[in-house]
């Protein structure tokens, strides 16, 4: 095992093989905080409209799946498109539609898709509650069948996808009407998502700490993250953070059979110095209101 700081020294592609031999990775990564990104990083651009959004946010994405697939994970899935997105204010409404086709057509993803050999699928019920976005959606079709053939990596927009419930009933009704029986929670899992997805590894999210729209692999062993920054400032060092606290420090069981007197009075002052400290809370800053998490961890002087 490495101590952090070698983990992070390590060169990218032996990242890639610790992460592989601790077998296949599924990483959720519901990206937000993007508009703010862009204010901040290309304030110049800001003025130039929803094109020099998209752009600018568009290639900074594909850097940053390019950099989790280098680091080994097998497997993404990116929530896009949901209610909340849906019921945002009149200035993004213009976005919705360029943005979600971006994602199935745009030419710097396509070529991303064709070198990183990614297949592609979109999951959730868009095209039942948003029937009037169905050209976007033909455009996923058209873009899962082109990167069908792709073997290397898998990468899984959601799009409405906060609650499987009525499309996991079709699908248990259409199997048993075929095949007189009713289907294992894999053969659910694999029409739902278009393919066979293990359980969720881990999930990166940012703000307020809540994992959506990723159902049936979330199993309740996945370790969850988020980002105190927008996504879109994930970068090579953060995300070996992460994939060092995934590989090693939650790996632990718990036994108390060697605890020696002097541990439990070790254990006894961190609980009493955080006993009303809880890993959550937060406050909704004045100047924009967004919110943003509270420091809330107190370790003992010694």
């Amino acid at each position: 095992m490495y101590d952090l700081d070698k983990f992070q020294s390590l060169p990218v592609t032996e990242v890639a093989r610790i992460v592989r031999a601790a077998g296949p990775k599924v990483c959720g990564f519901p990206i937000n905080g993007t508009r703010r990104w862009f204010a901040l990083e290309h304030a110049e651009e800001a003025g130039n409209g929803h094109l020099a959004y998209m752009r600018f946010a568009g290639d900074r994405t594909i850097e940053v799946c390019r950099m989790i697939f280098d680091h080994g994970v097998d497997t993404l899935l990116i929530p896009i498109f949901g209610s909340a997105v849906a019921a945002r204010g009149p200035d993004y409404q213009p976005l919705i539609e360029p943005g979600l086709r971006w994602f199935a057509s745009d030419p710097a993803m396509l070529e991303f898709y064709d070198t990183y050999d990614v297949r592609v699928r979109l999951y959730g019920d868009a095209r039942r509650i948003y029937p009037n976005y169905a050209g976007v959606w033909d455009a996923f079709d058209v873009v899962a069948e082109r990167t069908a053939h792709h073997r290397r990596h898998r990468l899984f927009y959601g799009a409405c996808a906060d609650d499987a419930t009525e499309t996991v009933a079709r699908i248990t009704l259409q199997f048993y009407q075929a095949h007189g029986q009713l289907p294992s929670k894999r053969q659910i899992v694999e029409a739902y998502y278009g393919d066979d997805v293990e359980p969720l590894s881990f999930c990166i999210g940012f703000e307020p700490m809540a994992m959506f729209d990723l159902p049936l692999i979330a199993s309740g062993t996945e370790d969850l993250y988020f980002m105190v920054s927008p996504s879109l400032y994930l970068d090579d060092y953060t995300f070996r953070a992460i994939l060092y606290d995934h590989l090693y420090e939650r790996r632990t069981l718990d036994n108390y059979s060697h605890f020696t007197p002097t541990d439990w009075s070790a254990l006894d002052k961190f609980y009493r110095l955080n006993r009303q400290h809880v890993i959550g809370l937060g406050r909704q800053a004045a100047w924009g209101g967004w919110w943003s998490p509270l420091p809330q961890v107190t370790f003992p002087d010694d």
